[in-house]
């Protein structure tokens, strides 16, 4: 007959306490390595990018009735409108796309969904040139056309956010909104094959005629 101890296969205070001080350290790496911005931005990875997803099938399809065009421009090419909350009407007046997917799940402003306010920033089309001659079905790799609105984020100082490119792939981002803020980490950007790269360049600043400019609904 043996006599084993009683607590041999169990937890002891020293392991305890051992297991209790590798959880703290963990989350405490964890909150270092990802502040609030980046944690905000990781809690928003699926909702986020499978609207965008979403919203550029439903303007392809709109091109592919509309001679390729995408919303604000006419059959022709010509300009329709260049007003962001005109444009995302075009596509829930047409039906091929739902308020639920142009109201983000992050915007901060209150009654947001209720009250059709759009969370997405879009591609100016106002002028003429390249951003305009992209605004087609036609991919340009280079090319963002849709972003987070840092109005709708609640931090246009600290604007990290989604990115939509014209080639349907989606990444995150942290752009300044200003070109004097010297730590920004900016996009490289292209509207056509034929043009340079746009390099640091600010979505949310018209630097050139040619460069990403991305426009936010007014409110």
């Amino acid at each position: 007959m043996s006599s084993g101890s009683g607590n041999a296969s169990g937890l002891r205070w020293p392991d305890v306490v051992v297991a209790v001080g590798c959880v703290f350290l963990i989350a405490a790496l964890g909150w270092v390595a990802f502040p609030p911005a980046k944690r905000d931005l990781h809690s928003r990875s699926y909702s986020v990018p499978n609207q965008f997803r979403e919203i550029h099938q439903a303007m392809l399809f709109y091109g592919f009735d509309n001679n390729n065009y995408f919303p604000g421009l006419n059959p022709d090419g010509s300009l329709l409108t260049n007003d962001p909350a005109q444009r995302f009407e075009l596509l829930l007046d047409g039906n091929y796309t739902s308020i639920s997917n142009l109201v983000s799940p992050a915007d901060v402003r209150p009654d947001a969904l209720a009250e059709s306010k759009y969370s997405y920033a879009i591609l100016d089309i106002a002028s003429p040139g390249a951003r305009r001659d992209a605004w087609t079905t036609e991919a340009v790799p280079d090319a963002p056309i849709l972003a987070e609105s840092p109005a709708a984020l609640g931090r246009p100082e600290e604007w990290s956010g989604w990115v939509l490119w014209h080639s349907a792939y989606v990444t995150a981002e942290s752009a300044a909104m200003s070109v004097e803020q010297a730590e920004s980490s900016r996009l490289d950007t292209r509207y056509s094959e034929e043009l340079p790269l746009n390099v640091n360049d600010d979505l949310f600043v018209a630097e050139s005629a040619d460069d990403a400019y991305l426009i936010e609904t007014d409110e």
